[in-house]
Parts: C-alpha cells; sequence; structure tokens
C-alpha cells in the first residue's frame, strides 16, 4: 500500500486545490483562533466544492473537536464524503495504523 501525506498550511508552498486531486483521505486540525478570519478560511477550509476535486471514493475524516463552517463546511459534514461520528471511535487505530 503506498501511502504519502501532505500537509498544508500557511507556511507551505502547496496547493490545497492541487493535492486534493491526488487524495484518498483529507483529514483536518481545528483552525487557531488567529486564523479565523475570511482570508484564511476561503483559502483553506475544506468544502463540498473542494471535496468534489478528490478522486473517486475518497473520505473526509476531520479529526474532533472539529468545527462547522472553521476547518470544514456545513455542507462538507452532510455530505457523503463525511466518514461520520461512528468512524471517530476507531480513530486511535486508524492513527497507529498509519504510523506502524
Amino acid at each position: 500500500m503506498e501511502f504519502k501525506l501532505n500537509h498544508i498550511s500557511p507556511d507551505s508552498e502547496i496547493s490545497l486545490n492541487k493535492v486534493l486531486k491526488e487524495t484518498d483521505i483529507v483529514s483536518t486540525d481545528p483552525t487557531q483562533s488567529d486564523l479565523l478570519n475570511d482570508k484564511y478560511i476561503s483559502k483553506y477550509q475544506i468544502t463540498l466544492k473542494r471535496m468534489n476535486l478528490i478522486k473517486e471514493n475518497s473520505l473526509l475524516n476531520p479529526c474532533p473537536p472539529f468545527f462547522r463552517n472553521e476547518e470544514v463546511s456545513e455542507n462538507v459534514i452532510n455530505s457523503k464524503y463525511f466518514v461520520g461520528y461512528e468512524f471517530k471511535k476507531n480513530l486511535f487505530y486508524v492513527q497507529q495504523a498509519i504510523i506502524l
């Protein structure tokens, strides 16, 4: 199994939209309070429009706690891409499998 990790941040020169086209799983972290502004949100928020760029059968797995309309939009949480709240029960095992 080939696994490639892309980390996108304000310090990164990687294009979020470009990386999404190669992505199987999108994972997010909560947005820092000093970055909660329209410019940052428009550039980095995971939206349904952005998720429509990803490969077929890809998933959105925002790391808890996540906040609607901050790191993820409301419509993407209500979409087919969101892994659901039940999946979070196994998050530790998924992270452990990635590390190993």
